[in-house]
């Protein structure tokens, strides 16, 4: 059987919805099983079974079964990490909503997505695997509404859907629903999904660059490759992103912490195609851009974050990987707390 996994990035949006509703957040992760670090990094994955459970014991504790329409996003960008800005830098919402399809296994492998015309309105269709165990509705209903409030707040606009299907029976009370959807929403549906006009697909996105998106969509398509994967390079990369901060990682340290001799992870690597050189490069160059669309922290901070032993070698480095600075990096992604400008 397929294990279908959430990116930890993922629990970290749940934990705010939670907390905002009076919910004790770190006791239901507890008892659904789920640690969630303080690590930003997508290969921490949490079972889909987790996550299902983790919205059952929310219902219950809260009694509320709305609970996943009360959505208080204040920045829902970190909701999708590089997703998100790989979306933000897209041309169009239709482009955006291409980009949620292809690249979200990156988020989830336990979501899948997909776009369809109908007539004069564009379909995003959504689908949860919930392994051995049945998907709670409210799953759906966050997921979607999760990612209309995203649009919402990049394109700066009220983007209410044309319709919203909602394969589940009909509730009683449908003013949550209409309240957050903000528009039709059919129950019973055959499928999950949000219809938009032609017109709202059509529409530019504010934050569009050319630039960072090529950046996002190269970065998102390495993540889905070492997603397939559990090979040693990927173990060697699990821990270089953890001890970065602490400075540049040594071999020798990495193989005995992942208990093998130097040379054998050498010989391993080796059989792979690549080295311990080259995986401690590329997760500095991906880890950079990630840092840098983080607009609190200062070059200096991304730095010690990255390892170097000083800022001027970390610009060095950018240099090489994009050919641009770290500094007009910035000034392209015309980084701030928001968007809107």
């Amino acid at each position: 059987m397929i294990k279908h996994t959430t990116s930890s990035v993922w629990m970290r949006v749940l934990r705010d919805l939670f907390d905002a509703n009076g919910v004790n957040a770190n006791k239901l992760f507890s008892d659904s099983g789920i640690y969630i670090p303080n690590s930003t990094d997508f290969n921490v994955r949490v079972p889909t079974e987790a996550v299902s459970r983790l919205w059952e014991l929310a219902v219950e504790v809260s009694g509320d079964p709305g609970i996943a329409l009360k959505l208080k996003p204040k920045r829902p960008l970190p909701s999708f990490d590089a997703l998100g800005y790989a979306m933000l830098s897209s041309p169009s919402l239709i482009s955006g909503l291409e980009r949620f399809s292809r690249y979200l296994s990156v988020v989830s492998s336990a979501a899948e997505s997909c776009i369809e015309i109908r007539g004069d309105r564009i379909a995003l269709y959504f689908h949860l695997h919930g392994g051995t165990q049945p998907i709670p509705r409210q799953r759906y209903e966050f997921d979607m509404l999760c990612l209309l409030e995203f649009f919402r707040w990049v394109m700066n606009s009220d983007l209410d859907p044309v319709v919203v299907e909602l394969g589940q029976p009909r509730p009683a009370n449908l003013k949550p629903y209409e309240k957050a959807f903000a528009c039709e929403v059919d129950f019973q549906a055959e499928h999950y999904c949000l219809l938009f006009s032609m017109e709202q697909a059509l529409r530019p996105v504010p934050t569009f660059n050319s630039e960072l998106v090529s950046l996002h969509d190269s970065y998102l398509n390495e993540c889905m490759g070492r997603l397939k994967g559990n090979s040693t390079a990927n173990l060697i990369r699990e821990r270089i992103v953890h001890t970065l901060p602490e400075g540049e990682p040594q071999r020798a340290k990495i193989a005995h912490a992942l208990h093998m001799s130097e040379r054998t992870l050498q010989r391993h690597l080796v059989a792979e195609g690549t080295s311990f050189s080259e995986i401690l490069d590329d997760v500095r160059r991906e880890l950079s851009v990630k840092y840098l669309n983080q607009c609190h922290l200062e070059l200096i901070d991304i730095s010690c974050l990255l390892g170097f032993n000083g800022q001027s070698n970390f610009s060095r480095a950018f240099k090489r990987w994009f050919n641009t600075s770290p500094r007009k990096y910035r000034e392209a992604l015309n980084c701030s707390e928001s968007p809107r400008v």
